[in-house]
């Protein structure tokens, strides 16, 4: 073997033997990351079961003021629909409306915590963005509400009519969950819909209103 074939044979070893290590390497880095990728999703799906029960509540808070709308005042809120629904308690006086209780009302009632864009709406001057009720911005809302001009309510169907869902920005097309809807309902129980009942489990589908694929949400809107 001359001096040049032994060089060739060397080089080639060398090369070898740095890709096995390098496959070696990723190996180890990928099972020392396994563990790591396990918790990321654990984390993750604890957090996002903590927001859907937190949001289920507030679902369930808000449809008790509603019901307090009605034992003071005898009806529903009717002139307005949407996010001014929703806000008809507030509006009333039926729920505390001061600078000093406003952020744990609306965190309680109105803004779901996987809600990013409503969260970063109201920022951390809450009364500065519910101040000015009539003309509060939509995506301040993580909520749909019942469009009661176009459906009035029925107290007697209360278990089957949808007074509110989840809807995050200003039109509402914003699913704040990974897979599921919550709904309030008229007798403020709250009932989820799976994101598979959208066309094809196409996640932008989704809408509240006369286009929704879902026709228990045609009957809901954004719109002030």
């Amino acid at each position: 073997m001359t001096d040049a074939d032994a060089s060739a044979h060397g080089r080639r070893r060398i090369a070898v033997i740095t890709i096995v290590l390098i496959a070696l390497a990723i190996v180890a880095l990928v099972l020392w990351l396994g563990p790591f990728r396990r918790t990321v999703v654990i984390y993750t799906t604890l957090t996002d079961t903590k927001n859907l029960v937190v949001c289920k509540r507030n679902l369930s808070s808000l449809g008790h003021a509603i019901e307090l709308y009605y034992q003071r005042f005898g009806s529903y809120p009717s002139t307005r629909s949407g996010v001014q629904f929703l806000l008809a308690p507030l509006k009333a006086g039926v729920v505390e409306y001061r600078p000093e209780t406003i952020d744990k009302i609306v965190r309680n009632l109105y803004v779901c915590p996987a809600d990013d864009v409503a969260s970063g709406a109201i920022a951390s001057n809450v009364w500065e963005a519910f101040r000015d009720l009539e003309n509060l911005q939509p995506e301040c809302v993580s909520y749909a509400g019942r469009n009661t001009i176009d459906f009035p309510l029925d107290r007697r169907k209360a278990a089957i009519e949808v007074i509110a869902c989840d809807a995050g920005g200003v039109d509402g097309r914003l699913l704040t969950h990974r897979r599921t809807i919550n709904v309030l309902f008229l007798d403020r129980s709250v009932g989820e819909i799976d994101i598979s009942e959208l066309p094809g489990g196409d996640e932008s589908t989704f809408a509240v209103g006369p286009r929704s694929p879902i026709d228990s949400l045609r009957t809901l809107n954004k719109d002030p």
